[in-house]
């Protein structure tokens, strides 16, 4: 018996808490998720926001990147051009 008080010992209030758990959850999830719900959305258009502006960002860095490529290869061309 004393083996079997002793597996069960603390668990009391472990069972309770998490009976009380069980029995709330139904209760509070609902009104949980009505408050993160917004939190969670507003989160979201924010990084929506983020990912445009980087996006915006990396096209221009791309173009630029392109029209200096076409410039040094155009000079690069008109030197060769000249020494030939």
């Amino acid at each position: 018996m004393a083996l079997l008080e002793d597996l069960f010992e603390g668990w009391g209030t472990t069972t309770l808490v998490g009976f009380g758990v069980i029995v709330a959850a139904p209760v509070l999830l609902p009104a949980v998720g009505a408050v993160l719900r917004p939190v969670v959305k507003t989160a979201m258009k924010g990084s929506f926001w983020v990912l445009d502006s980087v996006q915006g960002i990396v096209a221009e860095g791309s173009e630029e990147l392109r029209e200096l490529t076409a410039e040094a290869r155009a000079e690069h061309r008109s030197r060769t051009r000249q020494t030939a």
